[in-house]
């Protein structure tokens, strides 16, 4: 396994309600010190963004740290993947359109969850615009 995913498997990542991914603990410096970029001022508190549980991967031989619990696809940048904020889920779209649930409880842990908050991650701004 390489040192980056090591590292990114030891540092938690987080999301936010436009889909965008972070490393928490520099999001939480940056917080801290009013140093965040303006493209994300909509971000004032920790509770603007969610930690996700994201499943590791299990080929220690990809360059992609994490996949879909559910489908094993790999989070990696070419496949949508959603983020549930009630809960802190990640899952891929296929493992989502499969399971075909009433979208009031998670795919992935069961935990009951407001259809609102699925938030489909690392959108390029023309599909956050459309």
């Amino acid at each position: 396994m390489c040192s980056l995913t090591k590292q990114l498997l030891t540092k938690p990542v987080a999301f936010c309600r436009l889909g965008h991914l972070f490393n928490y603990e520099a999001l939480l410096t940056a917080l801290r010190n009013h140093k965040l970029p303006s493209e994300f001022d909509y971000i004032y508190k920790v509770k603007d963004v969610k930690i996700g549980n994201f499943c590791s991967n299990p080929d220690s031989s990809s360059s992609f740290p994490f996949v879909c619990p559910l489908s094993g696809i790999e989070l990696n940048g070419s496949n949508l993947f959603w983020g549930i904020r009630d809960c802190g889920c990640v899952f891929s779209d296929k493992a989502f359109k499969e399971v075909k649930g009433s979208k009031k409880e998670c795919v992935n842990c069961g935990a009951k969850t407001n259809p609102e908050s699925y938030v489909s991650l690392n959108l390029t701004i023309d599909e956050q615009l459309a």
